[in-house]
C-alpha cells in the first residue's frame, strides 16, 4: 500500500510538473537550433543557427511533440519520433552545453539553444516525459 501510495504521489508530481511544461511551452520558448545538414539542404537554409520558437505541436494520433517555428520561414518543423532528448557534452560546446540540448528525432539530431541553463533543464525533463 506504501508503493502504492508513493507510486501515486510521483504519477500527480509528473502530471502537475507537465502541464506546468505545457503552459509555457504553449506560448512558445526563443531559441537558437542547429538543425542538421540534411534539415538546412531540405529547407534551402544556409545558416547554420537559425532563431526558432519552440513549442509543443501534436502528433497524427493526438500526442503532444516537441516542434520549432524558424523565423523567416514561418513553418514549424514537428518532430514525428522523438527518441532522445540529452545534453551536449561540455567538452563539445564548453560553457554553452549548459543551456542546450539534443533532440534526437525522425533519423536526424537538431541542437538547440535555451535563453537559460533553466529552460534547458526544463526542456529536457519536460520533453523526456512526453
Amino acid at each position: 500500500q506504501e508503493a502504492t501510495e508513493r507510486q501515486r504521489a510521483v504519477a500527480e508530481s509528473e502530471n502537475e510538473f507537465l502541464r506546468e511544461f505545457e503552459a509555457l511551452l504553449r506560448g512558445g520558448l526563443d531559441v537558437d537550433v542547429r538543425p542538421s545538414d540534411e534539415w538546412r539542404k531540405a529547407n534551402g537554409s544556409r545558416a547554420t543557427v537559425e532563431h526558432a520558437l519552440l513549442s509543443l505541436g501534436t502528433d497524427t494520433r493526438g500526442r503532444a511533440r516537441c516542434a520549432w517555428t524558424v523565423a523567416e520561414r514561418d513553418t514549424a518543423f514537428l518532430v514525428a519520433e522523438m527518441r532522445c532528448v540529452a545534453r551536449p557534452l561540455p567538452a563539445e560546446l564548453g560553457e554553452l552545453s549548459a543551456r542546450s540540448f539534443i533532440v534526437q528525432h525522425d533519423g536526424d539530431a537538431t541542437l538547440v539553444h535555451c535563453p537559460s541553463e533553466d529552460l534547458a533543464d526544463l526542456c529536457v525533463a519536460g520533453f523526456n516525459l512526453l
